[in-house]
């Protein structure tokens, strides 16, 4: 579920979210890859990904404005509203070395929200459909409230996706080395 205020999101990877004192937008998963709690704020532009990993609690944090968009005129219609498409890429690292994913992003600007499923924002509206690899995010259903509160993530260690990785290779070589 993707929770909107003016200035900032919350999107959680959670099937059991049925609470009706929630609102937003409520988006089908077709496949998995993401985990935890993904907030973004538009003013202080910034991401967080708070998650449990290597048996600890984290708050991974970067930059709104981190992936640069190529907005496209291609168009289609998703649940009555018209979508943009926008392409992006980002560089991620596993153990098999760095990577360049791309990120196809369909996006409305009648609902002018930067934001979007996980922390895929900063686009001119809200991203109703999302493609990274071989994970789709379609949004299911809308649902406007009058006033949403938005807890920012505070559990967990901060660190960049820098640090992270880092940890996790670390971590990685140190199972290896049993």
């Amino acid at each position: 579920r993707l929770q909107i205020n003016d200035q900032e999101s919350l999107f959680k990877m959670q099937e059991s979210m049925k609470n009706e004192a929630l609102s937003g937008f409520a988006f089908t998963r077709i496949m998995a890859g993401f985990s935890g709690t993904y907030y973004s704020n538009s003013q202080e532009d910034i991401c967080l990904n708070q998650k449990n990993a290597f048996g600890r609690d984290f708050i991974i944090s970067s930059k709104m404005s981190s992936i640069k968009w190529q907005l496209s005129k291609e168009q289609k219609t998703i649940k009555g509203f018209k979508v943009y498409k926008a392409t992006g890429f980002e560089t991620i690292k596993n153990n098999s070395g760095e990577h360049e994913i791309s990120i196809i992003a369909w996006y409305t600007p009648e609902i002018n929200l930067a934001f979007g499923p996980v922390n895929y924002v900063n686009l001119p509206g809200l991203i109703l459909e999302l493609k990274r690899n071989r994970n789709t995010y379609t949004v299911d259903s809308i649902e406007e409230k009058e006033v949403i509160e938005i807890e920012k993530p505070s559990k967990g260690k901060q660190v960049t996706q820098a640090e992270f990785e880092e940890i996790g290779a670390k971590v990685m070589k140190n199972l290896g080395s049993n």
